[in-house]
Parts: C-alpha cells; structure tokens; sequence
C-alpha cells in the first residue's frame, strides 16, 4: 500500500498536481484562504510518541504524519475500537504508563456509545499520576463542547481535527 502511494505521489508531483492531506487542506487550497481558523499554539511532545486511538485510520494518518518528520513512533497505534469506553481508554493508558515514550496521543471519535466527557475526565485525572505528556485529538466538532472544557482547565492540549494537532506539530522542532 505505502509503495502504491509512492507511485502516485510521483505521478502526480510530475503532472504538476498539488497533493493535500486532507479534504479540509483540498477546500482551503481551492478557496486560496484557511475555512477554519485554527488553534495558533506549537506543541513539544518530546521525540518519542506512542498512539491509542479508537479510530484506526486516525491513527494511521497521524503516525504517518509524525514518522515523516522525524518522530519514532513506538509501535504500531494501539486501536482500542469505536465501542471503546473511558474505562477501556484508562486501561490502554495504564498499559502504556510503562512504555519507553515521551508523549501520549489519545485519538477519540464519537460513535453512539461513546463516553466523550468520562474519557476527557478519565485522561485528566490520569495525567496526574504519570511524568509523560498526554496530548488529545478528541475529533467531532461540536459533539466535543464538554471535553474542550474540561481539556482547557487541564494541561493536556486536545485538538479536534488532525489538522490542527499537524499545524501545531509542523513548528515544532524536536
């Protein structure tokens, strides 16, 4: 699949096409202006990264992303599944408490069973008891009001689009 991708990104480079990462980068480069304002803040993660997601396609995209530039990414993104609950995001945690990393990104999409604001709480409150940075990409929009909440009064950054966590990330020099 990733030499596939190869062959087009080439293919396209020599046919003059731009290649966006996203249909958000597509719309904003066809509009010539940014739609959404975005969050203006660099963010240092350290250079070690280690994913939980309960999307694994997210997750796929954002290690991706980061390997390109330069951050090693210990193993593959755990998918925890779209029925996860915050008790099954709080025990990914703890198992990854001990892993060799600097950060943590916790990747959350909202699916019908989907417990937003526990999980928000669950990632604070574990925040507290580890040295490591927690960073939340918490993607949905409006359905994210209560966890952008409670993230702002926390420490952990929380990001609702994968644009705006690879904005934040694109300045940071590790």
């Amino acid at each position: 699949l990733a030499s596939q991708y190869a062959i087009y990104k080439g293919a396209f480079r020599q046919a003059k096409i731009e290649l966006c990462e996203s249909l958000l980068e597509a719309f904003e480069k066809a509009a010539g202006k940014r739609i959404i304002k975005r969050k203006k803040e660099t963010l240092n993660i350290g250079k070690k990264v280690f994913i939980i997601t309960n999307a694994g396609g997210a997750g796929v995209l954002l290690s991706d992303y980061l390997s390109k530039k330069g951050y090693d990414i210990l193993e593959k993104p755990m998918d925890i599944l779209g029925t996860a609950s915050a008790k099954d995001y709080l025990s990914a945690l703890n198992s990854a408490k001990e892993k060799s990393c600097d950060s943590l990104i916790v990747i959350l999409t909202p699916q019908s069973m989907t417990q937003i604001k526990e999980t928000a709480e669950s990632l604070v409150s574990f925040q507290k008891s580890i040295k490591k940075k927690i960073v939340a990409l918490f993607l949905g929009g409006d359905k994210m009001n209560e966890s952008n909440i409670i993230f702002k009064k926390s420490e952990i950054p929380n990001f609702n689009t994968l644009e705006d966590a690879r904005d934040s990330l694109e300045f940071w020099q590790h």
